[in-house]
Parts: C-alpha cells; structure tokens; sequence
C-alpha cells in the first residue's frame, strides 16, 4: 500500500498484477451498499490500481493510549464486529480485510472505525488473523488493576475464531465503568471479630471460589464445545463458498465460449460475403493482371480480422496513460516587442543597444498604458495593441507546458501558469525581447483534448511497435521491411 495525495484527498494505493487477481464485484457490492465503515475504492486498470480514499481519516496506530478509554475500545469492537458479520452475510471472505492496525481507521467525526476491503488473493497469502489484529488495537490501552481487566487479558491471550468474540470484549470493557475501585486502608470504628469468625468466613469464601472456578470449569467447557462447532461451521462455509464460486466461473465460462463462437461464425460469415463481393467486382483484366485466385480476399480479409483481434487484445494491458496536466495546452497572447531582425539571408541580427533600450521604453510605455485602460476597463483585452503599436512578432499562442519552456525559459512559464484567465502580465524580459501578456485560456479544453488524443496515441504506438519487435526478432531475427515488401510492386497500388 501506498499513501498518495491529489487534489487534497488523500488515498491508499493497492498495486495488482493482473486484473484477474482482483475481484471488482465485492468492491463494486461494497461502494453500493454504502455502509459507513468500508473506505470507498475505485479501480484503474490503467495503472493497475485499487484506490481506497482514506481523506479526513485518522490511522488506530495514531491514537494515543489516553484517546484509548475502555468506552472508545468498546466502540471499536463493536464496530469492527458488524463490519465483518456483513462480509460473512455477504459471502465475502473476512481474510480480504487487512487485518492490522496500519491500514485501520478512524472517522473522527463520530468516532467509528473504517477498514480496508481488498478481494485478492495476495491479501489472504500475507496471512493476517483478526486476532493479531486485535491484539495491535490493544496495544497502547492501559488495563487498570480491577477483575474485568484481568479477563479481559486472559481473553486476549486466546485466539479469536467466532466474531461473537468481539461482543464479549466489547461487553468486558463497558463493565469497567461499573467496576469499583481496588480496595483500600481504612480505618474501621466496628469492633474486632473473633478469630474463629474469621475462619469460619474464610472456609465460606474457599467454598464459594472453589464454585464458581468449577462454574468457570464448566464455562470454559461449553464455549471450546461453541469455538468446535464454530471452527466446524467455518471451514464447510469455506468449502461451500470455493464449491459456488467454481461452479459460477464454470457456468459463465460456458456462456463466454458459446457467445464467443456465435460472433467469430457471425464475422466469418460477413468477412467470406465482403471478399466474394470484392472478387466479383474485379474485372477479367484486374485478374488477370493481379493473379488473384478466388480465395485471395477471403484469406486477406481472415488474416486482417486476426490482425486486429491480436492488436486489440494487446493493446487491452496497455498502461499507456496521459492526465490532464500532462497534455495540457494554454492559450496566451504575446504582445513581443522583439530586440532582433532578420537579414536577407535570414540570419538573426541583434539590436544596437540604442534601439534595445528603445523597444524596452516602448514596453514600459504599452505597459502603463493597460493599466490605465484596466482602471476603465477590468475585461480588457489587449490583442489589439499590437497592431497599434505595429509588433511584427506579437500574436496568440496555444502551447503545451515543454513548448513554453523550450520558447521562453523556466520564468516565462513560471509566470504563465500563476496566471488565471484573462490576466495580464508586467513587462518581462527574454534573451529575444520584451514581453507583455495576457491569458487566454490556462487549459484550453478543446486544445488539450486534441493533445491528449494524440499522446496517448503515441504511447500506445510506442507500447505496440515495441512488443512487434520483440515478436519479429523471436521469428526472424534477419527481417527487414525492404526485403519483405516488394516496393516496386507496392507503389503501383493506388488507395481510393
């Protein structure tokens, strides 16, 4: 798990390795139900992720042992009780929880606990047992010196097996409260008692202990006969669960491979017309010319549907993913008044410092001259200065965040992108000119959908024409395009 932040929320990150290693429907059944006390995940199969948002949240292992009261602990097992009774009613595995004190939570708005459901197998290869687990919650609570303290360790020394353990832990931490003080010295007024009352009243407490521990005897008796039929009753469901899932998976593996076969004969179908159409639409003399035997179409047409199924299977497990950000375009207007020229040979000649230093008097001047206008006008729109103050170079420009970089240097894009729209800057000064501008569009959303369009495309292309390379040295180590193609031949086709 990785902690991530964006855009002030902050997530739990699970990392997979195939798709097929989560099952999306118990987290899809979990976001539905929307009970308090599941952390809301989403999946990205691009990255291969599962994220859980976990914003506002405090980590149990953060708690400190004086924020541990024996009421808060008994809210949490109490809590942690029903959540997992709901995965068990769910046929959900409780060893997809991750069951450890780091990846537990806490809303500090009402005090219950949040947990991590992560269907994977992965997860139930670490092994983590609810009692570890309580055990962790435990750690940092102080006990006090009084009987319910006492059973409550003993009971924390077993391990746990049925959730209804959960509840007497909860009920052994709310009898705190009601449990008195340790004793104490006083100093008694009443008259001493005899010494054979004393024994008398110590045989009867020895009578009562020796009752109550073969109570206890009995007691314990029953509940290892309960934890039995409990430990029993778990394995069957487990078997049961494992015997409906195969069964499931058998059922819809039937339906897949039926559908599947009724659409391969359906495009066969269709791809066997097309290529008889097209082989009755070519002429004696395109026959002849071409060779093509009456089968041609049909095997070409066969091997390009093949073709596309691979690519498109292939290109399922592409990770290739662009953001926002990183295609962004931004709209600015450059009002540039430039400290260069070109000559007749298109050479870059430099200003004399006279007419630098004028071109920079012309900018402060343009620059006092918007703020006054500003005053009048707060929308103003400064596109039109520049053919007023007749800028050669000055225009609008739709640029990714490398573009202005490499144009205009790291200040330029500094001051663009703290920019908002319709902003104006101060005069800015490159190693080409002077500048004043104004944005337009900080992310131009039609400009950045185009950008994002074609990145992503270039990566996928990256991502594919890779594996293609590997697959074809594997073949053919001494392939080449010019040795396969008959270039010749192949400009002669004419594409309608």
């Amino acid at each position: 798990m990785q902690l991530q932040i964006e855009n002030e929320r902050t997530f739990l990150t699970y990392k997979y390795k195939k798709v097929q290693d989560i099952d999306d429907v118990i987290l899809q059944l979990l976001n539905e139900a929307d009970i308090e006390g599941f952390a809301e995940s989403h999946m990205n199969k691009a990255k291969s992720t599962v994220n859980y948002d976990v914003t506002g949240y405090r980590k149990w292992s953060e708690l400190s042992s004086d924020e541990l009261t024996p009421e808060v602990m008994a809210s949490a097992m109490e809590n942690l009780y029903h959540l997992l009774a709901y995965l068990e009613d769910s046929f959900i595995d409780i060893e997809y929880v991750l069951l450890d004190k780091e990846y537990i939570y806490v809303n500090p708005g009402n005090g219950k606990l949040v947990i991590l459901v992560v269907p994977c197998q992965a997860v139930v290869d670490e092994e983590y047992t609810l009692t570890d687990c309580v055990r962790q919650m435990f750690e940092q609570f102080t006990y006090g010196e009084g009987a319910c303290a006492k059973q409550l360790k003993s009971c924390l020394q077993q391990e746990i097996h049925a959730l209804e353990t959960l509840k007497e832990l909860a009920d052994l931490l709310r009898a705190y409260d009601a449990e008195p003080e340790g004793p104490g010295e006083t100093v008694s007024d009443e008259p001493a008692v005899p010494e054979e009352t004393v024994i008398l009243e110590t045989i009867e407490e020895e009578a009562d202990q020796i009752k109550t521990e073969s109570a206890n005897i009995a007691a314990d008796a029953e509940y290892m006969r309960n934890q039995l039929r409990e430990d029993m009753r778990r394995e069957l469901e487990k078997e049961l669960r494992e015997q409906i899932r195969e069964e499931t998976r058998r059922e819809l593996e039937t339906e897949l491979r039926e559908s599947i076969r009724a659409e391969l004969e359906e495009e066969q179908a269709q791809a066997e017309q097309e290529a008889e159409d097209f082989y009755n639409s070519l002429t004696d003399e395109q026959l002849k010319e071409t060779g093509m035997e009456a089968d041609t179409p049909s095997r070409v047409l066969q091997e390009n549907a093949l073709a596309k199924k691979i690519y498109d299977h292939v290109m399922s497990d592409s990770s290739a993913e662009v953001s926002d950000e990183q295609a962004r375009m931004t709209t600015f207007y450059d009002m540039f008044f430039e400290c260069y020229y070109e000559d007749d040979f298109g050479n870059i000649v430099v200003y004399s410092k006279d007419k630098i230093a004028e071109q920079k008097q012309k900018a402060d001047e343009a620059y006092t001259s918007i703020k006054q206008q500003l005053s009048d006008n707060p929308n103003l729109n400064i596109t039109f200065l520049g053919h007023t103050n007749n800028l050669q170079y000055a225009g609008s420009h739709t640029m990714s965040k490398d573009q202005i970089l490499e144009s205009y240097g790291q200040e330029v894009l500094d001051t663009l992108y703290d920019m908002q729209d319709g902003d104006i800057s101060q005069v800015i000064e490159t190693e080409n000119g002077y500048h004043i501008f104004q944005m337009t569009y900080l992310t131009d959303e039609k400009a950045t959908a185009t950008n994002k369009a074609e990145l992503t495309k270039e990566a996928n292309d990256a991502y594919f024409n890779n594996l293609l390379t590997n697959w074809v040295s594997k073949i053919d180590k001494d392939y080449t395009y010019s040795k396969s193609v008959n270039t010749d031949v192949y400009s002669m086709i004419t594409f309608n």
